[in-house]
């Protein structure tokens, strides 16, 4: 879906750091995001490596214009600023430092957060469920139940799970064989609560059980169904980015200090004490 949006003047362009595409939902969000971008009117591309993906957008070459002028988009898992960009957002996917990357962050970068568990910061979320891929068909039987772990780690067993099939981060080996298996699942045994395979598995009428050390709970889905629920944080997310005085107290001086001049053809930045102002008082 694209957006018509008016023309605004020096509109910086967003570069997305990202492996290579794969099946991972953190993955596929950074790349979703990239294309939600583009359809709002936004220069957006990925920086990844090959194996390239037919119909996204890449950037193989980066210039000292782009580091200095455009915004780097980095996920939680990858640690520092690498590509040395002026200007870096800090996408939170998962909680900080535990499938890589750093704990803590700079303080001139801009945060947002997948959820408010991960990190106290602006949500932004991207819609990545599959509905075309991931549904329900009545015309298949459901003939078995199936687990996974991945990032919860497997605090129990039970019964259940010596019948059930196992969810790897390998197998299925294609995601048109993981919605195969999950339209055949009675109950999928969830280790990871904040997993989107745990709705994916919704979208194909199989029963979703979060287990913990505890015991277990029924997992209902979190997801917003409207389109505009999403739409409203991308535009939260441009409305911060875009705005040079979100940089500005990052990487210059204070906000107490920061002087904005306005006048019908541009805008100037002055800084009390460093710059004179060109008119003269005007004299009692």
């Amino acid at each position: 879906m694209k957006f018509k949006r008016k023309n605004t003047k020096q509109r910086k362009k967003y570069i997305v750091w990202a492996p290579p595409y794969e099946k991972s939902n953190g993955v596929r969000a950074l790349y979703k995001l990239c294309e939600e971008l583009n359809n709002f009117g936004y220069d957006a591309h990925v920086f990844s490596g090959p194996p390239y993906k037919e119909g996204v957008r890449y950037l193989k070459k980066l210039t000292k214009e782009m580091k200095k002028n455009d915004i780097i988009i980095y996920p939680e898992s990858l640690p520092g600023n690498p590509l040395e960009f002026k200007r870096v957002v800090r996408w939170v996917l998962f909680y900080p430092g535990q499938i890589g990357g750093d704990k803590n962050y700079e303080k001139n970068e801009i945060v947002f957060s997948w959820l408010k568990d991960y990190y106290d910061a602006p949500i932004l979320q991207v819609q990545h469920l599959d509905h075309e891929l991931f549904y329900e068909d009545k015309n298949i039987v459901k003939d078995t139940d199936s687990y996974f772990v991945y990032k919860g780690g497997q605090c129990r067993t039970f019964p259940e799970l010596e019948k059930a099939v196992k969810i790897t981060y390998d197998y299925p080996q294609t995601r048109k064989e993981l919605a195969q298996l999950l339209r055949r699942t009675k109950t999928l045994y969830s280790f990871d609560d904040k997993s989107a395979l745990n709705n994916e598995a919704l979208l194909c009428g199989a029963k979703v059980k979060i287990v913990t050390p505890d015991g277990m709970y029924e997992h209902t889905t979190t997801e917003e169904v409207s389109y505009d629920y999403f739409k409203n944080e991308i535009e939260n997310f441009i409305k911060i980015t875009q705005d040079e005085r979100s940089w500005v107290n990052k990487h210059f001086l204070p906000r107490w200090i920061f002087y904005k001049i306005s006048t019908p053809t541009h805008t100037k930045l002055r800084f009390f004490g460093f710059i004179k102002f060109k008119y003269k008082r005007r004299v009692k």
